[in-house]
């Protein structure tokens, strides 16, 4: 079963990257476990896993950092409650882990514009999730100021 979910997630994650490379001005990449040679990890380098979808919009200075979830495979509510506690709850919850990989992304900022190639100056970093399904968990606790962002309302106007 989770190597269906993984192919599933691997689809959804394909998805995503192909809706933002309709956008102009974006570099959208997949599956980022590194950049340059310097690999994504955390304080006693340990792995912080992948940036599912990573964006840069060169015009406006934007960095997204972006976590896809596919929520389409919960059958049931009791299973979609289970799906919706791995994002949220406990220090190994998507949403901390995601905030990591975002954290070092503005920890290795200079370097990133240099890997990139990207104009010196004052950059933001977007943290966001795209998920399948809209969460109404995520009205209801600390989302550590992340956009969730159902694929439905993915729009052009976020990433500009």
């Amino acid at each position: 079963m989770s190597k269906l979910r993984n192919i599933l997630g691997d689809e959804f994650n394909d998805r995503v990257k192909s809706i933002l490379e309709t956008y102009p001005n974006l570099q959208v990449m997949k599956g980022v476990s590194k950049i340059g040679k310097k690999r994504i990890s955390g304080e006693n380098n340990n792995t912080l896993g992948d940036i599912d979808v990573f964006a840069i919009n060169r015009k406006q200075k934007k960095l997204f950092v972006i976590e896809t979830k596919d929520f389409s495979f919960s059958r049931n509510p009791y299973e979609l409650a289970m799906e919706q506690e791995k994002v949220f709850i406990g220090d190994k919850a998507f949403l901390n882990k995601h905030l990591k990989r975002s954290d070092w992304i503005r920890k290795n900022l200079k370097y990133v514009i240099d890997n990139y190639d990207l104009e010196d100056g004052k950059w933001e970093i977007v943290t966001m999730f795209v998920v399948s399904e809209h969460l109404i968990t995520k009205d209801l606790v600390d989302t550590k100021g992340v956009k969730f962002i159902s694929l439905k309302e993915l729009d052009y106007n976020m990433f500009h």
